[in-house]
């Protein structure tokens, strides 16, 4: 056996507080890797009205920090009140903050081009089992005509197995285009039946042994410390590339969790990390609870799996070295 991996550091969030906010699960595609937790076709939009009360409940916590709020969904942008909420936050008068949107890329790009406008950037998801590539094409292209906004585009170019051909015909078309991109290894689905979606061998290689400025165009750098034997050494890499590698099982390591982030369901439940509550004095609800100031320390990971990208890429370490 090499080197293994005994803890991550995060030097980007150090100091803001990430919050990862799902606003809903309506949403217009039915991706067979993404869980019935995350998206349906029936649920109802949250109104303007409680999206801004939360906010203010929000404000409190880590008060003393750059917020980083990240917008998802269900598809976000299928909430017809997105655009006024994005504008409130943006005209708020509180210290700044980072708002990302990421979608699916389903709306015109005139309404992207509005959004722009209120966010910082804009992650555009393709989902290569429910687009049309020809039109997505147009999308990016339309999008990427404005330099400056052109700018906060980004696309996550979702995996999953069988569609590498698909992917590089996708690449090769958007490549001039200069858009940055990441190719995303699909990770197990949460609550899934099968634990780990199943790639070939030759995909495995495709994920592992690409170039990596071929599979990212963009990318997080974080610190990774090894261990071999009696021989330490670290790196700064991107989590990217550490997540296409498969390397995502933390399970009984000491997580930040909470710490310097947290998720809010589409239910409005508090979440450390997508797989742990966040407790605090009792569950917290953003949308029915008074929420205050929070302060937390690490906790132990009890799952085999991240399945989320933004959860691996939070500080831990192995105690046992």
């Amino acid at each position: 056996m090499g080197f293994i991996p005994i803890s991550i550091k995060n030097h980007e969030n150090h100091d803001t507080f990430d919050i990862l906010w799902y606003i809903g699960k309506l949403c217009n595609f039915d991706c067979t890797y993404c869980s019935p937790e995350l998206h349906d076709n029936i649920s109802n939009h949250r109104s303007l009205a409680e999206l801004l009360e939360a906010w203010t409940k929000l404000k409190k916590i880590s008060s003393g920090k750059r917020k980083v709020i990240s917008i998802s969904g269900g598809e976000p942008t299928l909430n017809p009140h997105l655009l006024d909420f994005f504008q409130a936050l943006k005209t708020d008068g509180q210290p700044p903050y980072k708002i990302i949107l990421t979608t699916n890329g389903s709306k015109s790009a005139d309404y992207y081009c509005k959004a722009l406008k209120l966010v910082d950037h804009i992650t555009i998801s393709i989902h290569f089992e429910s687009i049309n590539q020809d039109r997505y094409l147009k999308l990016v292209n339309d999008l990427s005509k404005n330099e400056i906004e052109s700018r906060k585009i980004k696309l996550n170019l979702m995996c999953d197995p069988g569609r590498i051909p698909d992917l590089k015909k996708f690449i090769a078309k958007i490549d001039p285009l200069n858009v940055p991109y990441i190719i995303r290894r699909i990770r197990p689905t949460l609550g899934a039946v099968n634990p780990e979606p199943i790639y070939e061998n030759d995909e495995i290689d495709f994920f592992t042994k690409s170039d990596p400025a071929y599979l990212a165009k963009r990318t997080r750098d974080i610190e990774i410390n090894y261990i071999h034997g009696d021989i330490y050494r670290n790196e700064m890499t991107s989590i990217e590339f550490f997540n296409l590698n498969g390397l995502s099982s933390f399970k009984g390591w000491k997580c930040d969790a909470g710490v310097n982030s947290l998720t809010i369901w589409s239910n409005g439940d508090l979440k450390r990390c997508e797989k742990v509550s966040l407790e605090y004095g009792g569950p917290l609800n953003i949308y029915r609870d008074e929420i205050s100031e929070i302060t937390l320390g690490p906790i132990t990971c009890p799952s085999e799996t991240c399945v989320c990208i933004a959860d691996v890429a939070i500080s831990k370490y192995n105690p046992n070295y």
